[in-house]
């Protein structure tokens, strides 16, 4: 979570601009693991970004599943995700998820 102080030099104006510009990046975070997706309110969209990432992985030869050798270190993933605003009207929102390790 991002806070910000408003600079002193700014006008009435301009606190409101800053305030409606802090409350939307408080309001709409971006989940930062699986159990926060699965009790998001927009879960099937973010479950079908991850199936996408999964499928685009799989179709590009990226990733195999394999037995782990014995005396072997394992790569640690995780997700990341990322919510893109749309053209209001025009297109809807994007829902990005990534699989980095």
């Amino acid at each position: 979570m991002l806070l910000h102080k408003q600079p002193k030099r700014y006008g009435y104006a301009d606190l409101i601009a800053f305030a409606l510009v802090a409350s939307s990046e408080v309001l709409e975070e971006d989940p930062k693991t699986i159990k926060a997706v699965l009790a998001s309110k927009e879960k099937e969209k973010w479950l079908s970004a991850m199936n996408e990432e999964n499928k685009s992985l799989h179709d590009n030869h990226k990733w195999e599943l394999i037995k782990k050798p014995p005396g072997s270190r394992v790569v640690n993933c995780k997700w990341i995700f990322k919510k893109k605003e749309g053209i209001q009207g025009v297109e809807p929102d994007r829902f990005k998820a990534r699989l980095v390790a």
